[in-house]
């Protein structure tokens, strides 16, 4: 569009007028395609001159009068000014000549998500190990942030979580604190404190431990000292190995003592067991069961004397 301004000169003998054009000026981006928040560099020439000549970004399509965030050029003819956009989608670049909504030219650009991606050091962990998560193209937002889940959680859902620092970043999480610990889990990159969509995921495994025990005889008689040997426990302080009567539920124990953090170790439970019959040594991980006794242990019935009968 041009516009036209009408200069008039006063003679004795005449009077004449002359028209001077402006010209529609002429805007570019730095970039065609950007990612989400990169800046956009938007340089226009060719400008009216005015103070209140302006560029602005839309999105593609909307009319003249619409606006999402604009810039004065200050009664610059020529410049470079530079956006922010917080949105993925298409816009447009629009100059205008003195405060007024005739679009003298525009460029089209678009934003896109930026391509995320994260992942952990290893694909399978113990109940206690560290999980340490890499994360990479993150867009920047001030509360993006990255979060563990098991598999099946919706995406809609975090556990527990971590803000992200930069774009880029490396997040050490302590294991999960649950009974159900062991099984599959995920780690998601999430945007702007987002509770979804998803934008990055990576699956990884925390396995239940292989805890063994073992008795330091198969038969014990009554009130007999019971030393129980243990090992590949994980190591919560409130992992325990407890007796039972063999076939008792879990919640039946007869008496117990906890490992207090250690992995492997021997305990011995000094007052033995009051009646014979057929017991178990059961391991637990703080409250969950992973393992029973390699082999029962029998206390012996004593004989009318007060020996013990030869099995």
């Amino acid at each position: 569009m041009r516009r036209f301004t009408s200069i008039l000169i006063h003679s004795s003998s005449a009077l004449l007028f002359c028209a001077a054009a402006f010209g529609a000026g002429s805007i570019s981006t730095n970039k065609s395609t950007y990612t989400l928040l990169e800046p956009v560099l938007v340089s226009f020439s060719g400008a009216s001159g005015a103070a209140d000549d302006w560029v602005s970004i839309v999105k593609a399509g909307a009319p003249a009068t619409d606006y999402l965030t604009y810039q004065k050029t200050n009664g610059a003819l020529s410049g470079t000014l530079t956006f922010d956009i917080q949105e993925p989608g298409s816009y447009e670049a629009r100059l205008y000549f003195r405060n007024s909504y005739n679009v003298e030219t525009r460029v089209n650009f678009t934003v896109v998500f930026p391509n995320t991606a994260i992942g952990t050091d290893k694909s399978s962990y113990g109940l206690l190990d560290k999980i340490v998560v890499t994360y990479t193209n993150m867009p920047g937002f001030n509360k993006d942030y990255v979060t563990i889940v098991p598999l099946a959680t919706p995406d809609n859902t975090y556990g527990g979580y971590q803000w992200c620092t930069g774009k880029n970043g490396v997040l050490t999480f302590d294991p999960p604190a649950t009974t159900s610990t062991a099984g599959t889990w995920e780690v998601r990159a999430m945007y702007r404190n987002e509770n979804g969509p998803v934008r990055a995921r990576a699956r990884f495994t925390i396995g239940e431990p292989t805890v063994t025990l073992q008795t330091n005889k198969s038969t014990y008689a009554i009130n007999e000292p019971i030393t129980v040997t243990y090992s590949g426990m994980p190591g919560y302080n409130q992992d325990w190995v407890g007796l039972f009567n063999a076939g008792d539920p879990n919640t039946s124990y007869i008496t117990y003592q906890i490992t207090a953090t250690k992995k492997s170790g021997t305990m011995t439970f000094t007052a033995g067991l009051s009646k014979a019959g057929n017991y178990e040594a059961r391991a637990f991980v703080t409250v969950h069961v992973v393992s029973a006794a390699t082999g029962a242990a029998r206390v012996r019935r004593p004989d009318s004397d007060g020996s013990s009968r030869r099995q």
